[in-house]
């Protein structure tokens, strides 16, 4: 097996939703979410990136696990500009990239799944791929700004059942391997596979509209397991 590791970046300021990796999202602070499911996957060590000292005393204190750790990002890397590449490859190079698999999972994205990520390890353990992507289909029908259908024809419009959909990046987890990411410096290069999740995953929490309608599947979710 490939040493996999999981990252999640977290960052101390939120415009849209203030405090929004800390807060309660149906009863359990919104990061808690992708990583418990982290921990309960195959990946062999889980990092926690971030500048909140509030985040950082929590996971201390709620995590006794030696599979996660924490580690403080700098100012450079949490700022509103900077990209999440730059966060990857600072981390990558704090810990030596040692690592064979990276996966790189967000925590907007709370209905990720261990199931998901274990699918995800799977498919890059088998040496005939470089990255790995997340996807959800839709059947919805797009148009252009020029007013023109882009997959579908308005005089034979296909039936649910008979469209196959489109496959559109739900921004959830992201895999690459250590060769790849120092040659691309880039989340995803190379020869890139897919894994494919549940449809109601592409909601990303970027606003609290995102954040109300995720948080009704989550407790909608836990009700039916509890039933």
């Amino acid at each position: 097996m490939k040493q996999a590791i999981g990252f999640i970046p977290l960052r101390k300021g939120s415009k849209g939703i203030p405090g929004k990796n800390k807060k309660l999202l149906a009863g359990k602070p919104l990061f808690k979410w992708v990583l418990d499911e982290a921990v309960a996957s195959n990946l062999e060590r889980v990092y926690v990136y971030t500048d909140d000292d509030d985040i950082i005393y929590s996971i201390t204190n709620d995590y006794k696990t030696t599979k996660v750790e924490v580690l403080r990002r700098s100012k450079e890397s949490a700022t509103d500009t900077a990209s999440t590449e730059f966060a990857i490859l600072e981390f990558a190079k704090t810990i030596n990239f040692n690592f064979e698999v990276f996966c790189l999972l967000q925590a907007t994205s709370p209905l990720t799944t261990a199931q998901d990520i274990n699918t995800s390890l799977l498919k890059m353990q088998s040496n005939t791929v470089d990255s790995l992507v997340s996807v959800v289909r839709t059947h919805c029908f797009i148009w252009g700004e020029d007013g023109k259908p882009q997959n579908y024809d308005i005089y034979d419009r296909p039936r649910r059942q008979d469209f196959k959909g489109l496959l559109i990046e739900n921004g959830a987890i992201y895999c690459t391997t250590v060769n790849a990411i120092k040659t691309s410096k880039n989340r995803i290069s190379g020869k890139i596979d897919l894994v494919e999740m549940q449809e109601d995953t592409l909601v990303e929490i970027d606003s609290l509209t995102d954040w109300a309608i995720i948080e009704q599947l989550l407790l909608t979710k836990n009700n039916n397991t509890k039933l």
